[in-house]
């Protein structure tokens, strides 16, 4: 099977822990947990990034090895209406003529803490986590079918949150949670609180705080 990942959304100082410190743990466990253990599956990575950093843009290329990709400084303030605009740019830099069975929609600052067998998912879906409070945005996945209409969301005008986003995808397909936040994917930064985290394996905390 042949995949395609496209790391999209910002590549900045996390506002919390006011460092990069997320980037190789972040890029470490997407390696392990979607990377490694789909080992009958090839993988392209594509990139579109906002960033504010020049110095941080050779660290990312080298890291991820993107066949193609661009970054561009944020001109949208609001998190999902920039999102979505990532989206689109970066399905505009995917050479389609590969063919690929799905498309990855991954953020850099996620700790992806569960395998995702991507084999087993239905690839008339669009498989997203289960963001209990509110539509999850850590990730998307979907075929091209799907993907082709995913990425002009942008166009509605009215993607203002994740919600937003899955009623707009669930006019032509239907999203499935998969991984739950705070347990099998998480933003890097709400793990260096162990106390609020107590479903986390402890070799994942020790691995994060001690990267």
């Amino acid at each position: 099977m042949k995949m395609c990942i496209a790391i999209i959304g910002g590549i900045f100082v996390d506002k919390v822990l006011k460092d990069y410190r997320y980037i190789e743990p972040c890029h470490k466990y997407l390696n392990k947990n979607i990377i490694d253990c789909n080992e009958d599956c090839e993988f392209d990575i594509y990139m579109n990034c906002w960033y504010t950093d020049d110095d941080i843009i050779d660290k990312i290329k080298n890291l991820y090895n993107p066949i193609a990709s661009r970054f561009e400084k944020p001109y949208v303030k609001k998190p999902m209406p920039s999102r979505v605009i990532t989206h689109k740019r970066a399905w505009e830099l995917i050479d389609h003529d590969k063919k690929y069975d799905l498309y990855l929609f991954l953020r850099a600052d996620i700790m992806y803490m569960s395998k995702i067998i991507l084999k087993n998912l239905n690839q008339d879906m669009i498989y997203h986590n289960d963001g209990e409070v509110h539509s999850g945005d850590f990730f998307y996945i979907m075929n091209y079918e799907n993907g082709r209409k995913f990425v002009q969301a942008t166009d509605s005008g009215m993607i203002i949150d994740a919600n937003a986003l899955e009623d707009y995808c669930s006019e032509f397909s239907q999203m499935v949670n998969y991984h739950r936040s705070g347990i099998g994917v998480e933003v890097y930064r709400k793990l260096w609180n162990p106390n609020n985290n107590r479903k986390i394996k402890k070799e994942i905390l020790e691995d994060v705080i001690y990267e």
